[in-house]
């Protein structure tokens, strides 16, 4: 539904052709405003974590979520059948999104 109804999802070509192709470029494209990677490579392994790290990794997973629900409203506005629960999606396995590998979602 993604690559094949750009109504529901406009940004699926300019993720493709954009030189950052990660959830932070998603996140700006969906959004206006690309999600802060700094923690991103801070020491995960020391305890206890910071509070930054802790924001980021719920951040990191909530713009998921945000992302999952802007298609789901922009689905139902344009009345286009859609189930989360029956949704085989898709996940791209390196940034040249060139093999793609089905799970279930």
């Amino acid at each position: 539904i993604l690559e094949h109804c750009p109504q529901v999802f406009p940004y699926y070509d300019a993720l493709l052709n954009s030189k950052s192709r990660g959830l932070s470029e998603l996140v700006r494209l969906c959004f206006g405003k690309p999600l802060d990677k700094s923690m991103q490579t801070s020491d995960w392994r020391k305890r206890p974590l910071k509070p930054a790290q802790l924001i980021y990794s719920v951040l990191d997973a909530q713009v998921l979520v945000d992302i999952a629900l802007l298609i789901e409203k922009r689905t139902h506005s344009l009345q286009i059948p859609w189930s989360w629960s029956n949704f085989k999606g898709y996940i791209w396995t390196n940034k040249a999104f060139k093999k793609r590998v089905e799970i279930d979602i």
